[in-house]
């Protein structure tokens, strides 16, 4: 069975197995009731027609109106309670999902990661409701069905070849719809993602003065997404012309064979009634369509929900504790990324050894592997081959809490989480508010956060902070973790080259005899490092002493592309 189907049956038979029971008692209460009123009706007619006493059938066509609808209204509370808890529950095990997925996972992007948490997350329940009105209807139109049998087959033939006719509309529009529906909700995911994307970007937009183009390449989607609404409205369009075609024929018809029925002496004027009533109500299965149409174009939805429910969770690592070590880091042929045909023998591999309390720059040009070289440190990202050792330990034989705990980050973006700036260097950390402005210092941040109104009780979203004044708050927040390895990201690409060289100085006293790593552009920051790790293309082209390297022409040439700091052009420092 389909992931997607697996999931609407658990949402019905095993998580609000209560809720559902509850529905479909009062949908066959409805049901039953409603296929027994027209008989009832039949009854209360011929006793009009002295055929009987009337005060019975009256009282037996009450009693049935009224459990019809109190069945209704049972079956619509459960509903509704069963889709507010159902979809509750879906949305809540999105968010979980969505956060735990691998920072370096490129399957979902951001718009289309939103909408599965939001829009689609409604999409189990909604055809979970259809599915069990649709099964509680068509049992109900069996029934009637029978019933009309019993009273004229003739006119329950007419109404035989009505349905024949009519599952074959059906079946054409509910084939056709589909496709638009699955293009319509990829057209929006994709429109969702570029308006976050721009969002994000929003002050460089109004920076360059391009909204005109961005609004152009935001709004691009449109065209798909309207081209599938109209396929799918087509669809409708088709399937409505026809379905108001196929029922007026249908009326015609069976009063037709029902009234020459009744002139033969075949039936009564309460028979005739209880036919055309009983058709209806063998007909009601067709008015179902628009509630399948509804499951139809939310499968895709639902799809997308389920997948991204059944993405694997991280691997939380073995059961062996990480013991206490002086962060000696190890890397035995590493792969950056999968294998491909132009890897070579020897593939691209990273294989080195960093000693405890070194420093190590990693340099190399854009998309050489250095942040994901710097990811596999703390496992945001696990290696495509080989293993990544920390004191002995290969990472993914422990438990992923300890290796967080073990390795501190400050990214390049730091996102500055919590109600107040302390929050957002302790960042959960249970840290004295001394142990926060010690980090504050080293990351030469103390003082422009002093200056600020309310200070470390400062909102992050009141603070204006600079690109490089986020840069330092994140980088306190490393510098506060009590970590035996600092991965810095590029995480000083922000600071004037003057608070650059007080940070890196800082991190040098700070961490001195502790392990780091430091993603950089900057020769100023390679020349400062004990050594320097060149990646080119997921492999190691270099490990030695800024200085030494210095004399290749492609080192060189490295950072003459990109820092032309005038220091550093005339050799290393």
């Amino acid at each position: 069975m389909p992931t997607v189907y697996r999931l609407i049956a658990r949402d019905l038979l095993r998580h609000h197995p209560g809720r559902t029971a509850l529905g479909g008692l009062g949908l066959a209460a409805a049901t039953g009731c409603g296929i027994g009123a027209p008989m009832a009706l039949a009854a209360v007619v011929d006793s009009m027609s002295g055929r009987g006493p009337a005060a019975r059938p009256v009282l037996v066509f009450a009693l049935l109106l009224a459990g019809a609808l109190a069945g209704a209204a049972l079956a619509s509370r459960a509903a509704a309670d069963r889709a507010s808890a159902t979809t509750a529950r879906h949305r809540g095990a999105a968010f979980v999902t969505a956060m735990r997925v691998p920072p370096y996972d490129t399957r979902y992007r951001d718009g289309e990661l939103l909408a599965r948490c939001s829009s689609d997350a409604e999409t189990p329940a909604r055809i979970a409701g259809v599915v069990l009105s649709c099964a509680v209807t068509t049992m109900g139109g069996l029934a009637a069905f029978v019933l009309l049998c019993t009273i004229d087959w003739r006119c329950a033939a007419v109404v035989a070849a009505e349905l024949i006719a009519s599952w074959f509309v059906v079946r054409a529009f509910l084939r056709g719809s589909a496709a638009p529906e699955a293009g319509y909700r990829a057209a929006r995911g994709a429109l969702a993602d570029l308006l976050v994307d721009a969002h994000r970007g929003a002050r460089t937009i109004a920076a360059l003065g391009t909204q005109d183009r961005e609004l152009r390449r935001v709004l691009a989607p449109l065209g798909e997404l309207r081209a599938a609404g109209r396929r799918s409205w087509r669809a409708q369009r088709d399937v409505g012309w026809r379905m108001g075609l196929l029922d007026p024929l249908l009326n015609a018809a069976v009063l037709a064979v029902a009234g020459l029925s009744a002139v033969a002496g075949r039936l009564s004027p309460g028979s005739v009634l209880a036919v055309l009533l009983y058709s209806q109500l063998t007909l009601m299965v067709l008015e179902q369509v628009d509630l399948l149409a509804a499951a139809v174009h939310a499968l895709p939805g639902a799809g997308n929900l389920a997948e991204l429910l059944t993405t694997a969770p991280p691997d939380p690592g073995g059961p062996v504790r990480l013991p206490p070590g002086p962060g000696h880091l190890a890397f035995e042929r590493v792969r950056l990324t999968a294998a491909t045909a132009g890897d070579g023998p020897g593939g691209a591999e990273v294989t080195c050894t960093i000693a405890a309390g070194t420093h190590v720059a990693v340099v190399g040009r854009s998309g050489s592997g250095k942040s994901r070289l710097a990811a596999l440190v703390g496992r945001l990202a696990d290696p495509a081959g080989g293993r990544v050792l920390l004191d002995g330990h290969d990472l993914r034989t422990v438990p992923v809490d300890d290796v967080r705990a073990a390795v501190a980050y400050a990214f390049e973006e730091p996102n500055l989480f919590g109600a107040t700036l302390r929050a957002a260097i302790a960042a959960g950390a249970d840290l004295r508010h001394e142990d926060v402005v010690r980090a504050a210092r080293e990351a030469r941040a103390d003082a422009f956060v002093r200056r600020l109104p309310a200070g470390y009780d400062t909102p992050p979203g009141a603070a204006p902070l600079s690109g490089g004044e986020r840069q330092r708050l994140g980088l306190a927040r490393a510098f506060a973790r009590p970590a035996r390895v600092l991965v810095l990201d590029d995480a000083m690409s922000s600071l004037d080259t003057a608070t650059a060289a007080e940070v890196a100085h800082a991190v040098r006293d700070t961490w001195h005899g502790r392990t780091t790593l430091v993603v950089t552009h900057r020769a100023a920051t390679a020349a400062a490092a004990d050594l320097v790790l060149w990646l080119d293309a997921g492999r190691v082209r270099g490990y030695a002493p800024h200085r030494t390297l210095w004399s290749t022409p492609g080192y060189r040439a490295l950072f003459g592309a990109v820092d032309r700091e005038p220091a550093m052009q005339a050799g290393p420092a």
